[in-house]
């Protein structure tokens, strides 16, 4: 019997600068998704990159 675990929801920005690269998120509301480089801060968002500061919180890590 395979367990389904939820996906853990981010609400403090502080945590999402400790995680490495390749970790995908999603805003909960909006469903952006945004995936995290080797500079901390820093994310990927499609093409764009962008800020940690430019999430909508909370944010799902799906990956």
């Amino acid at each position: 019997m395979t367990t389904i675990h939820p996906p853990l929801v981010i609400h403090d920005d502080r945590v999402l600068w400790r995680f490495k690269a390749g970790i995908r998120l999603r805003e909960v509301e909006s469903g952006r998704t945004f995936l995290t480089t080797i500079t901390p801060g820093r994310l990927w968002h499609g093409e764009t990159p962008c800020s940690i500061d430019d999430l909508e919180l909370p944010v799902e890590v799906i990956e």
